[in-house]
C-alpha cells in the first residue's frame, strides 16, 4: 500500500479520499468525482511505475512484483430509488 500512497501523494490525489475494497491480493478502489482524471492516467501511472521499478531493482534472483492495474471512467448516476449496489470484482490470473 505505501506504493500507492507514495504514487497517489505524487499525483496530487488524496488516497485518503478513495474508497476502496480489498479481496486476497487485489484491491478495488473508486476515487472522488472531483478527482483528476489526467492526474490518475498519467502522473499516477507514471509515479507507479517508477516506485515499481525501484523496488524490484533490489530484488536480485528472487521473483519480481508485479502489478496489472485497469482504469474505468464514468460518472456515476443518482435516482431518488436507486441505492449502492454490489460490485463484482474478479482479479486476473495468468493463464
Amino acid at each position: 500500500m505505501a506504493l500507492l500512497d507514495s504514487a497517489a501523494a505524487t499525483a496530487g490525489l488524496d488516497r485518503e479520499a478513495w474508497v476502496t475494497q480489498e479481496g486476497g491480493d487485489s484491491l478495488f478502489a473508486v476515487l472522488p468525482a472531483d478527482a483528476s482524471e489526467p492526474a490518475l492516467v498519467d502522473d499516477f501511472m507514471r509515479a507507479l511505475d517508477a516506485g515499481l521499478r525501484a523496488f524490484n531493482v533490489g530484488q536480485g534472483q528472487r521473483p519480481w512484483l508485479r502489478l496489472r492495474a485497469a482504469v474505468h471512467s464514468a460518472r456515476p448516476r443518482w435516482a431518488p430509488t436507486a441505492s449502492p449496489s454490489r460490485a463484482l470484482v474478479r482479479r486476473g490470473l495468468d493463464g
